[in-house]
């Protein structure tokens, strides 16, 4: 499979966002949120932290019956960007999500983001710049 671009992203307590461009996004997308999954129930495990097992045990859904827990909420839900001012717009608005949520003064304070890569930091994830 070929890689992904991935032009934007926030990562908050209980969402994400992310812009992306690649051949097969629903199948990586599907496969990267199953690994993800699986390694987030096994710090959870691994740190004791049955609170939090619990909460994801009662959101499975009742007809899952090959999985224990529910990490993800189903399904996706792309919007294909088909102008330079759209794109820069989307951008802007995942870049703004941890503002809005009250936990940063400035997008580029929020570690989980690539507002930060707009700035010319390094950021956690490696990003395609935008430059519309």
């Amino acid at each position: 499979m070929r890689s992904v671009k991935v032009y934007a992203y926030v990562i908050m307590p209980n969402h994400f966002h992310a812009m992306v461009q690649g051949e097969q996004l629903s199948k990586k997308l599907r496969l990267t949120k199953s690994y993800a999954a699986r390694q987030i129930l096994e710090v959870l495990k691994r740190n004791g932290h049955t609170r939090w097992l619990q909460k994801l045990k009662e959101c499975k859904r009742s007809y899952k019956r090959h999985r224990t827990f529910q990490v993800w909420e189903e399904g996706l839900h792309p919007k294909q960007l088909s102008t330079t001012v759209m794109m820069a717009q989307k951008i802007a608005y995942i870049h703004q999500n941890p503002v809005k949520a009250g936990w940063v003064i400035a997008p580029d304070d929020w570690r989980y983001s690539s507002a930060g890569n707009y700035l010319g930091w390094q950021g956690l994830i490696p990003v395609t710049l935008f430059a519309g």
